[in-house]
């Protein structure tokens, strides 16, 4: 999924799991968040 994509389209994506703002730094951190889920999933398979 594209968040950003969403975003323009004036979609808010909200996780309950992972609460972030939707500010410069929290998107920074979301994506970092990613990254490291997609490392943890890469490695379980």
């Amino acid at each position: 999924m594209n968040k950003s994509l969403l975003r323009k389209q004036g979609i808010q994506v909200v996780s309950i799991n992972e609460p972030v703002e939707d500010t410069p730094s929290g998107r920074l951190l979301e994506g970092i968040i990613e990254v490291i889920d997609e490392f943890y999933s890469a490695n379980l398979s």
